[in-house]
Protein backbone atom coordinates (compact mmCIF):
# COMPACT_ATOMS: atom_id res chain seq x y z
CA UNK A 1 0.00 0.00 0.00
CA UNK A 2 2.89 2.07 0.85
CA UNK A 3 4.36 1.81 -2.59
CA UNK A 4 1.45 2.20 -4.49
CA UNK A 5 0.51 5.70 -2.51
CA UNK A 6 4.58 6.67 -3.12
CA UNK A 7 4.04 6.10 -6.96
CA UNK A 8 0.99 8.26 -7.00
CA UNK A 9 2.51 10.94 -5.01
CA UNK A 10 5.80 10.34 -7.55
CA UNK A 11 3.24 11.04 -10.77
CA UNK A 12 1.33 13.87 -9.64
CA UNK A 13 4.55 15.52 -8.51
CA UNK A 14 5.75 15.44 -12.09
CA UNK A 15 2.55 16.63 -13.40
CA UNK A 16 2.37 19.65 -11.33
CA UNK A 17 6.14 20.05 -12.30
CA UNK A 18 5.53 19.87 -15.79
CA UNK A 19 2.61 21.59 -16.02
CA UNK A 20 4.38 24.97 -14.07
CA UNK A 21 7.54 24.46 -16.13
CA UNK A 22 5.18 24.80 -19.17
CA UNK A 23 2.22 27.75 -17.92
CA UNK A 24 4.56 30.85 -19.63
CA UNK A 25 3.60 28.67 -23.14
CA UNK A 26 0.23 27.56 -22.52
CA UNK A 27 -1.56 30.65 -23.27
CA UNK A 28 0.24 30.69 -26.69
CA UNK A 29 -1.04 27.14 -27.44
CA UNK A 30 -4.73 28.29 -26.32
CA UNK A 31 -5.26 30.65 -29.15
CA UNK A 32 -2.45 30.94 -31.60
CA UNK A 33 -4.28 32.86 -34.19
CA UNK A 34 -4.00 36.12 -32.07
CA UNK A 35 -0.66 36.07 -31.97
CA UNK A 36 -0.54 36.85 -35.76
CA UNK A 37 -0.69 41.17 -35.95
CA UNK A 38 -0.75 42.42 -39.09
CA UNK A 39 2.53 44.30 -40.61
CA UNK A 40 0.06 47.26 -41.30
CA UNK A 41 -1.24 47.39 -38.06
CA UNK A 42 1.85 46.86 -36.20
CA UNK A 43 3.44 50.01 -38.09
CA UNK A 44 0.12 52.02 -37.52
CA UNK A 45 1.08 51.43 -33.29
CA UNK A 46 4.65 51.79 -33.95
CA UNK A 47 4.20 55.17 -36.08
CA UNK A 48 1.51 56.45 -33.46
CA UNK A 49 3.60 55.88 -30.94
CA UNK A 50 6.64 57.84 -31.48
CA UNK A 51 4.57 60.35 -32.30
CA UNK A 52 3.10 60.31 -28.65
CA UNK A 53 6.71 60.49 -27.31
CA UNK A 54 7.89 63.21 -29.75
CA UNK A 55 5.00 65.68 -28.99
CA UNK A 56 5.01 65.01 -25.15
CA UNK A 57 8.98 64.33 -24.65
CA UNK A 58 9.84 67.69 -23.72
CA UNK A 59 6.80 67.90 -20.76
CA UNK A 60 7.29 64.05 -19.57
CA UNK A 61 11.33 64.45 -19.25
CA UNK A 62 10.71 67.21 -16.33
CA UNK A 63 9.00 64.57 -14.28
CA UNK A 64 11.33 63.57 -11.39
CA UNK A 65 11.76 59.52 -12.16
CA UNK A 66 10.60 59.79 -15.85
CA UNK A 67 10.82 56.14 -17.29
CA UNK A 68 10.82 55.65 -20.85
CA UNK A 69 9.21 52.29 -21.51
CA UNK A 70 9.96 50.06 -24.41
CA UNK A 71 7.85 48.46 -26.44
CA UNK A 72 8.76 44.49 -27.26
CA UNK A 73 7.26 44.82 -30.75
CA UNK A 74 8.10 40.90 -32.04
CA UNK A 75 5.98 39.78 -28.76
CA UNK A 76 2.83 41.69 -30.05
CA UNK A 77 -0.59 40.24 -30.30
CA UNK A 78 -3.88 40.68 -31.11
CA UNK A 79 -6.72 41.38 -28.67
CA UNK A 80 -10.94 41.58 -29.43
CA UNK A 81 -13.69 43.24 -26.71
CA UNK A 82 -16.82 41.65 -26.05
CA UNK A 83 -18.14 44.93 -27.74
CA UNK A 84 -16.01 44.07 -30.80
CA UNK A 85 -12.87 46.67 -30.16
CA UNK A 86 -9.67 45.42 -31.59
CA UNK A 87 -6.59 45.87 -29.71
CA UNK A 88 -2.82 45.29 -30.31
CA UNK A 89 -1.42 44.73 -27.19
CA UNK A 90 2.73 45.41 -27.03
CA UNK A 91 4.41 44.26 -23.98
CA UNK A 92 6.89 46.25 -21.89
CA UNK A 93 10.19 44.20 -20.28
CA UNK A 94 9.25 43.03 -16.94
CA UNK A 95 10.53 45.14 -13.62
CA UNK A 96 11.57 43.53 -10.37
CA UNK A 97 10.87 45.84 -7.40
CA UNK A 98 14.38 45.40 -5.33
CA UNK A 99 13.80 43.91 -1.96
CA UNK A 100 10.66 43.05 -2.40
CA UNK A 101 9.21 39.42 -4.10
CA UNK A 102 6.87 42.24 -6.80
CA UNK A 103 6.90 42.46 -10.61
CA UNK A 104 5.39 44.62 -12.58
CA UNK A 105 4.11 44.20 -16.09
CA UNK A 106 2.78 46.92 -18.73
CA UNK A 107 1.33 46.61 -22.09
CA UNK A 108 0.66 49.08 -24.76
CA UNK A 109 -2.61 48.58 -25.95
CA UNK A 110 -3.72 50.40 -29.21
CA UNK A 111 -7.26 50.51 -30.16
CA UNK A 112 -7.75 49.57 -33.86
CA UNK A 113 -10.41 50.98 -36.61
CA UNK A 114 -9.38 49.17 -39.53
CA UNK A 115 -5.64 49.34 -39.81
CA UNK A 116 -5.49 52.90 -37.97
CA UNK A 117 -5.12 53.64 -34.25
CA UNK A 118 -8.07 55.30 -32.59
CA UNK A 119 -6.45 55.29 -29.05
CA UNK A 120 -3.76 53.80 -27.01
CA UNK A 121 -3.41 53.35 -23.21
CA UNK A 122 -1.16 51.55 -21.24
CA UNK A 123 -1.91 48.94 -18.81
CA UNK A 124 -0.19 48.01 -15.70
CA UNK A 125 -0.04 44.71 -13.73
CA UNK A 126 1.37 44.07 -10.74
CA UNK A 127 2.24 40.46 -8.70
Amino acid sequence: MKKRTLSLLTVVCALCLVFFACRKEISRIVDPASINVSARKLEAAKIWNAKFIAKNITENSKQPGFVTLNPLWNQAWTLTAVNGNEFVAVPTALDHIDQMNVTISRLFLFEMKGEDVVNAQIAEFMG
